[in-house]
């Protein structure tokens, strides 16, 4: 970039972290005298902040990687999990996955690996992460509020008809689609600017001196599309579905036991209806005043020598909203448990499956059976009868002597030995000869070829 250009960062440090300090003061001039950017530890970062912001990072990123992961599975393989509003809950899984998977490491690279968070990628990553990053969280925003608009329309608005699949596949579009324009600001001033002093360079939004009243209005929209708006409807609709269940009467007659089981079924929805926005107001809130505070009173983060610190934190909170959706929808959800366990069930079924096929694709597996009973009756029946030697007892001997010396030259395992046709042939042909060169009859190579099995 032209250092002549006039630009102005209004994020101040803040919106993508960044301190850029070689700006001068409110008026929005241009790049003054340049002077050293601090690392993260000379400007006083406290370890105890990067050790915060790496758990919450860390947890994130799993927590939404693998449990949004195996959601979108589950309502992708099971039939019954195919409903409306897991239709709309998997809108919102796969918002928080691309957070959790594309974006968050990249994150946590540049804002906590290297400590003067210089940014080593190319331009065009900064402006599709820092876009990818914002349609996403804009996503998730939007899929809570048609969640709690969809569920309030179903258990309150009884008389209207609920959205059919292709309705809910058209909301499901425009969810999409309305983020991704409100993201788009974010894509045309997001870039990756080298440091006057050279060498660093910082990943941020770098808007025009002209263009303030424009930053300015933009941002306020989004606390009003983003946050206000979404918090005021989600709280009327859940406390208006609370209302509803709690003072909901089931028909017919009930034990004491049946309506303590029934109040508590209610109190725990309740809870539940009240945590997501309770969870969503805690999680963002801090975003937005800080947002607020950087726009339209940017003196005092001036004189606030930690601002950086704050935005680092009030960020990360935001983006942990990612995490408490995947606990509130999948993990506290009971349906969602019940058909992740039957994956994996499943998918141990399906593993077994392929090794059976794997053992059955062998050529021939000889398994000797009962043979050491077998030569130890033989033998006893020798000391006891002398030279009167039953042909039966005498075949079972042969046949296992032979399985023995085969098993003997064998590598197999367990009183298994893989042969080939010809080589199972042979053996078989020797184990039923009987003393003297005389071949056994086939009623009695029938009963004892019931005693060696094959396995094709």
């Amino acid at each position: 970039m032209n250092r002549s250009s006039s630009v102005y960062d209004y994020d101040f440090s803040a919106f993508d972290l960044e301190m850029i300090a070689n700006l001068s003061a409110a008026d929005g001039a241009l790049f003054a005298q340049p002077r050293p950017l601090e690392p993260l530890e000379a400007v006083g970062e406290p370890l105890g902040v990067k050790i915060f912001l790496a758990l919450v990072y860390i947890l994130s990123i799993c927590v939404c990687g693998v449990g949004n992961l195996l959601l979108l599975i589950v309502i992708a393989a099971y039939k019954k999990m195919r409903t409306i509003t897991n239709a709309l809950i998997a809108n919102l899984a796969f918002s928080d996955f691309i957070v959790a998977v594309v974006c968050m490491p990249l994150i946590m690279d540049y804002y906590i690996v290297r400590p003067d968070r210089h940014w080593t990628y190319s331009d065009t990553t900064c402006t599709v992460i820092n876009y990818l990053r914002m349609a996403s969280l804009y996503v998730s925003t939007n899929s809570l509020l048609v969640i709690a608009i969809d569920r309030y329309v179903v258990l309150v608005c009884t008389s209207v008809t609920r959205m059919s699949p292709r309705a809910a596949f058209i909301v499901t579009v425009l969810v999409w689609v309305v983020s991704m324009l409100l993201a788009i600001p974010v894509a045309i001033y997001s870039q990756a600017v080298q440091y006057p002093t050279g060498g660093s360079a910082f990943c941020g939004q770098v808007w025009p001196v002209h263009a303030e009243d424009m930053y300015k209005a933009y941002y306020l929209t989004l606390f009003i599309l983003q946050f206000a708006l979404p918090v005021l409807i989600m709280g009327f609709c859940y406390i208006r579905i609370s209302l509803r269940i709690w003072y909901r009467t089931v028909p017919g007659h009930q034990t004491d036991e049946q309506q303590m089981r029934i109040q508590q079924s209610k109190r725990r929805v309740v809870r539940l209806l009240m945590v997501i926005v309770v969870l969503f107001t805690l999680s963002w809130l801090p975003y937005y005043i800080y947002a607020i505070i950087r726009d339209f009173f940017p003196e005092i983060l001036h004189d606030t020598h930690h601002n950086t610190t704050i935005y680092f934190i009030v960020e990360a909170l935001g983006m942990s909203n990612s995490m408490s959706n995947t606990i509130v929808y999948i993990i506290m959800n009971k349906s969602a448990r019940k058909h992740i366990k039957m994956l994996a069930s499943d998918c141990r079924a399906l593993r077994r499956n392929r090794q059976n096929r794997q053992v059955a694709a062998q050529p021939f597996v000889l398994v000797r059976a009962q043979t050491s009973s077998d030569t130890k009756s033989s033998s006893r029946q020798r000391r006891e009868g002398g030279g009167n030697i039953n042909p039966v007892v005498e075949l079972r001997t042969a046949r296992t002597s032979a399985v023995n010396k085969a098993e003997a030259s064998s590598s197999g395992e367990n009183g298994l030995m893989k042969l080939t046709p010809r080589e199972f042939r042979q053996h078989l042909q020797h184990a039923y000869t009987l003393p003297g060169g005389i071949q056994s009859s086939g009623s009695t190579s029938q009963k004892n070829e019931d005693k060696i099995t094959t396995i094709a």
